[in-house]
């Protein structure tokens, strides 16, 4: 994901109203067996928004599944958001260090035909410093 990316969505987050949020639903019985039943969001100012209406076993999972992972997102997503955050700056720190410690092994430019530690790009530099070096990603 990119920086970008990521920025933008942590700027969603920090704009959206502050929780927790909490699903609740009200229920109507129209008698005969017909009813329905409407989900809201609620947040800690008492607004609510409607999420779905169900009017069947069957939408009435649905919607509320709905309304529940709304509800949470507004708890997951910061959650999920610093995860990201820490694990990217985990994996700068583990380049840094790999472009410190391991010069060529672990860049995009190596392959098995070069020789020694340095690849081929770094092996044509002077002192066999390679300002082109690039992490060649997880492999699998």
């Amino acid at each position: 994901m990119k920086r970008e990316e990521l920025e933008a969505i942590e700027a969603r987050e920090a704009a959206a109203t502050p929780g927790p949020w909490e699903t609740t639903f009200f229920s109507e019985d129209y008698g005969a067996g017909y009813g329905e039943t409407t989900f809201f969001v609620k947040r800690p100012d008492g607004n609510m928004w409607k999420i779905g209406l169900a009017n069947s076993s069957e939408k009435y999972v649905k919607e509320n599944s709905d309304a529940e992972f709304i509800a949470h997102a507004r708890q997951d997503m910061p959650a999920l958001l610093a995860k990201v955050k820490r694990l990217n700056e985990e994996r700068d720190a583990a380049v840094e260090d790999l472009r410190a410690c391991v010069p060529c092994k672990c860049c995009k430019h190596y392959d098995e035909t070069s020789h020694g530690l340095h690849c081929s790009i770094c092996s044509e530099k002077v002192g066999n410093q390679c300002s082109d070096w690039e992490w060649r990603g997880v492999l699998t």
